[in-house]
């Protein structure tokens, strides 16, 4: 009894001392804004710093009220009610680790939140991603700490922004979590100025606020000119439904880093991925025939496995990308216009079967020093001849001459579970571009991943708990799991 009368008057004590048993105690505190005393800040014993109030803040440029904490704030809460956050008000403040942003907020001003942090922020805010780059204004890029931190959001996949029509029983549908989703059965309407119609997205504005696209199963076609100008659009996902995809259909999808065009596909249109500077990962559908002009101009990847049944390669296919090393497969008899012009090509493979080439197929080739040819030196002479170029003054590396085309391949050679309990997955690989990472996955007899690891020198070890399968992946990227080759599998046996 004694010793909780005891306890008791010591949390009284502690209170009226001013020092609560639990909770932070406010080491600074004042009045400020665009009014003069229109929002209140203050700053506790935890390392949070707490903005209420009504209206704008002011700018900071000449430093904000709390800079003398600048190295001890480590939260920053903007309460309900302010409207704004100033100019350069936390610039450089690199010990923040969590922001949380109220919904009035409706502009961020230049460098406000240019942390400089050593790590990603928590950055909080109670409406949808929809909301979120709809309500605010901001400079992205002078707020990298904020805009591109781990961002929490309220789910806004039940919430329509927007939906309409886009083809005979096709639908579309904008959500809070700027998430288009096509859906229904048949094709896409052709879009864009050949047809005198423009996509409803883009004639609503909503193109700055599309920031993922999916395709349902259903749709047979992507139109023409369909997703064009969706510059923020940074993935795509397209079913195995889609048999054709229009020209122009993803050109200037300025921050789109991977696509994966499944097998259905047939025909792609010219330009498709046109001006898609971030495009880092591709995988091609094994049915296609033609690699039409500007398919893949500028775009970013470094590797890129081609068909076997590709037969033409198009005018500035691949113009200015970051192509490291290209093996143009048996079969293909025509190259057009400036198809690598300008490209980071080090190294390619021409087979014997090509029968038309462009005088500048390697025009601005600036790396290339090796091209590597499947028929003789007199094969490649008629090849200048009848096709009037002059590689001498085009290309000033090395022709091979009578080389077999490279074998490219993924293959699981071993797998086996040892007795701590783990698999052990062997990989055997042939003439992959040295930007290829392996990747193997294990997954249980429901499909679900179970364990992911990295192939080093051939070899991946995973935990066997769970495991049915194993494939092995191809990852040429910052993003999620590509078959840039062909996908291995391999069963688990315990």
């Amino acid at each position: 009894m004694k010793k909780k009368i005891l306890a008791m008057l010591l949390c009284v004590a502690m209170i009226l001392a001013g020092l609560p048993a639990y909770g932070a105690t406010t080491v600074a505190s004042g009045k400020f804004g665009a009014q003069g005393d229109n929002l209140t800040w203050t700053f506790d014993s935890n390392g949070t710093l707490t903005v209420e109030g009504e209206g704008e803040m002011e700018s900071m440029v000449d430093g904000a009220p709390w800079s003398k904490y600048q190295s001890d704030i480590r939260e920053v809460i903007i309460s309900e009610g302010v409207t704004s956050v100033g100019k350069s008000a936390f610039l450089d403040y690199s010990s923040i680790r969590s922001v949380t942003i109220a919904t009035s907020v409706a502009l961020i001003e230049l460098g406000a939140f240019n942390c400089k942090c050593p790590e990603p922020i928590d950055v909080y805010y109670n409406g949808t991603e929809y909301e979120w780059h709809y309500n605010i204004d901001a400079n992205y890029s002078s707020n990298e700490s904020l805009f591109y931190g781990n961002l929490h959001l309220k789910d806004g996949s039940g919430d329509t922004i927007a939906e309409g029509e886009c083809g005979p029983g096709l639908t579309w549908r904008l959500d809070g979590n700027s998430t288009l989703t096509v859906s229904g059965n048949g094709p896409m309407d052709d879009m864009g100025p050949s047809t005198d119609v423009q996509s409803p997205w883009y004639i609503d504005d909503l193109t700055p606020y599309i920031y993922r696209i999916v395709i349902k199963p259903g749709v047979t076609s992507i139109g023409k000119c369909a997703f064009m100008y969706c510059r923020v659009a940074d993935s795509v996902s397209i079913p195995d439904t889609v048999v054709a995809i229009g020209n122009y259909a993803f050109s200037f999808c300025y921050k789109l880093k991977s696509v994966y065009i499944p097998d259905s596909v047939l025909d792609l249109g010219e330009c498709a991925f046109q001006n898609c500077p971030d495009l880092a990962e591709v995988y091609l559908s094994n049915n296609l025939t033609e690699l039409k002009f500007g398919i893949f101009s500028s775009a970013a990847f470094e590797s890129l496995t081609l068909p076997d049944g590709i037969l033409s390669i198009g005018s500035s296919a691949f113009y200015g990308c970051w192509l490291n090393n290209l093996i143009i497969p048996d079969g293909v008899r025509a190259i057009g216009n400036a198809p690598f012009s300008f490209s980071a090509l080090e190294s390619i493979y021409v087979p014997a079967s090509v029968t038309e080439i462009s005088y500048d197929t390697f025009y601005g080739c600036n790396f290339l020093t090796d091209v590597y040819y499947g028929g003789s030196e007199e094969d490649w002479a008629k090849l200048e001849e009848n096709n009037y170029i002059d590689a001498g003054n085009l290309f000033k590396g090395k022709i091979h001459y009578n080389v077999p085309q490279p074998e490219l391949s993924v293959e699981i050679k071993d797998l086996f579970v040892n007795q701590a309990g783990n698999i052990i997955v062997t990989v055997e690989t042939k003439n992959l571009s040295s930007s290829v990472r392996l990747v193997a996955a294990a997954y249980s007899a429901d499909g679900e991943m179970t364990a992911v690891g990295t192939v080093v020198d051939g070899q991946c070890i995973l935990p066997a708990d769970g495991a049915e399968t194993v494939k092995v992946f191809c990852w040429n990227g910052l993003r999620g799991l590509r078959p840039l080759y062909p996908v291995q599998t391999a069963e688990v046996n315990k």
